[in-house]
């Protein structure tokens, strides 16, 4: 089935670069991919019977060195009205990666889930972030293409394997080449995004992750905000679509993580009701053992 078509307020951006009193400024700093990287099938070979903390590095790395298709570099612009806390609209502009991450070649790629603590240290090598569920309702309306959710039967723990992960990211690429749509345009409704929010300070779900979205085509999302797993549970559903930590509100630089602390802007790009007191999935050990062994 072809994807419906949105073009307006949806911006496709090569380099994206601005100036503004803050000076020149890009949405992503990720690096070159080296010529002699591994496709996305090889790597697949040789993370899929890994040990989950073996696997959790060899992904970080991987995201790390710049191993993804150029398609994926390419930020997508997205341009809004909202309202402050006091009801008085802005203009806001963020930017997000134009599908979840996956790494490997422009043709040979695996779209592949992760915890939210090994996406939280490719966000910051990235100076990007995850999105608000309010963020991921706004990526959904603006999006080009528009897929259908593909989901397995449960049985067992299948879905936290790594052969169902490839498997649901042959898929997806499956539902894209039958849209008519090429790889790189701004697609949606494969994956439940790793999100960010208030959620994140529940004190009775320390190291919990929360998810959200998996939008259906009639724009309703099967997966509410939910906070219920550990986490180091990861399943075939979950994907990490970053935005850059770059937002502009009414031509004004600001950082994410800062506007949505900020009393007053927070509800632009937020549903939740107060300002988020931590909004990242930062862990200190965790960030110490990957590092010291990547040498970042």
């Amino acid at each position: 089935m072809p994807c419906t078509m949105f073009t307006k307020s949806v911006i496709p951006v090569v380099v994206a670069l601005f100036f503004s009193t803050f000076g020149l400024y890009a949405q992503f700093t990720i690096p070159a991919r080296h010529a002699d990287a591994p496709a996305g099938s090889v790597v697949y070979e040789q993370i899929r019977t890994l040990p989950l903390d073996e696997r959790e590095k060899a992904i970080t790395a991987a995201f790390i060195a710049g191993n993804i298709p150029e398609w994926l570099r390419l930020g997508v612009r997205i341009d809004l009205e909202a309202a402050d806390k006091n009801g008085d609209l802005h203009q806001v502009t963020f930017w997000a990666l134009p599908d979840y991450l996956a790494f490997g070649s422009d043709t040979d790629f695996f779209r592949i889930p992760m915890s939210p603590l090994s996406a939280q240290l490719i966000a910051d090598a990235w100076d990007a972030s995850m999105p608000t569920p309010q963020m991921v309702d706004i990526i959904y309306e603006q999006a080009v293409c528009k897929l259908a959710p593909f989901n397995y039967k449960p049985r067992g723990r299948r879905n936290e394997e790594v052969d169902l992960f490839y498997d649901h990211s042959k898929v997806i690429s499956a539902q894209q080449f039958a849209s008519g749509t090429p790889y790189g345009t701004f697609t949606v409704g494969t994956k439940k995004d790793i999100v960010i929010g208030d959620r994140l300070s529940d004190t009775s779900r320390v190291n919990h992750v929360t998810i959200y979205g998996w939008h259906t085509l009639d724009g309703k999302p099967i997966q509410p905000a939910y906070n219920g797993h550990i986490n180091n549970y990861i399943d075939y559903s979950h994907g990490v679509r970053l935005v850059s930590q770059r937002v502009l509100v009414d031509d004004k630089l600001f950082r994410l993580e800062a506007l949505l602390a900020d009393p007053l802007f927070y509800t632009l790009l937020s549903r939740d009701p107060e300002p988020l007191k931590k909004p990242h999935y930062r862990d200190e050990q965790w960030h110490n053992m990957i590092t010291s062994e990547l040498n970042y």
